[in-house]
């Protein structure tokens, strides 16, 4: 016979725990933002997925989409999980340094930069969709010194993207 008092978690108390921990990592992953100068580019692509990587995943996880932004000072996300009735909110992702040169092509075309990040929701250049997909493209930055490109593919699963390097 089975105690009472010995009896384990449901399935329902495990899945609630397994939700609160992905909510959890996904916050610590976006609010991870090393403003360091001396990295050189490919360290700041390679942050870049991950952060892109970790916004699709919310995308999925909340069943909204997810739009997201590169301006000549880096890389942010509109914020739309707080309230369908609040605009969305920018958030900085990954900053670089403000003399770097910035280059990104979605679905094989070139698309414009802005000076500033947050101007508006239209500003945004990639999208995360609610079903995983997302958009095709590439990322450049050149330092001077190094210049290197993050390749992320349509629909990349997370953890599927390239940073490539070459001497500038």
């Amino acid at each position: 016979m089975l105690d009472r008092d010995m009896r384990g978690f449901t399935l329902i108390e495990t899945l609630v725990v397994v939700v609160i921990i992905s909510a959890l990592a996904t916050m610590v992953v976006l609010s991870i933002n090393v403003r360091s100068s001396d990295q050189g580019p490919e360290a700041h692509l390679i942050r870049v997925a991950q952060a892109i990587d970790a916004v699709c995943e919310k995308a999925l996880f909340q069943a909204q989409v997810q739009a997201i932004e590169v301006s000549a000072q880096g890389v942010g996300w509109w914020d739309r999980s707080t309230s369908l009735s609040q605009p969305a909110s920018m958030k900085s992702l990954v900053e670089w340094p403000k003399a770097w040169r910035v280059s990104l092509r979605v679905e094989g075309m070139t698309a414009p930069i802005a000076p500033s990040s947050g101007l508006d929701l239209s500003s945004a250049q990639l999208m995360c969709g609610v079903m995983g997909e997302r958009n095709a493209f590439s990322l450049t930055l050149n330092n001077g010194d190094q210049q290197a490109t993050l390749e992320m593919p349509a629909s990349a699963r997370p953890g599927h993207w390239t940073v490539r390097v070459d001497p500038s």
